[in-house]
């Protein structure tokens, strides 16, 4: 499962989000330890292997949000502060450095 740019962005801008990727990568960035929006956004989606069906479950999930009043967007946004935080922090004073320093010891050996 390959996380890319798209996944970094927002979590270094302090946004939620909702990955449209292969199934399992929810699984993957919690073992990376970072945090997602469950149950903020139902994320069952993560493990529908079929990709049509993944597609449209992640459809249902923006649809929802997209419905949802400015005012409840903004008190809900306010309301995952700390998750927010914990993502950003996490990927620059842990997740990088491993990643750095398993990169490096890899092209080492």
């Amino acid at each position: 499962i390959g996380l890319t740019e798209k996944t970094w962005k927002p979590i270094l801008n302090f946004h939620p989000f909702i990955l449209v990727a292969n199934a399992g990568s929810l699984k993957q960035l919690k073992e990376y330890g970072f945090k997602t929006f469950e149950p903020f956004i139902n994320e069952s989606y993560d493990d529908i292997d079929n990709t049509g069906e993944r597609f449209l479950a992640i459809e249902e999930q923006i649809n929802k949000l997209c419905n949802k009043p400015i005012e409840e967007i903004h008190e809900w946004y306010w309301s995952i502060e700390d998750i927010l935080k914990h993502n950003y922090y996490h990927f620059y004073q842990k997740f990088s450095r491993d990643e750095r320093a398993r990169f490096i010891n890899e092209i080492n050996c």
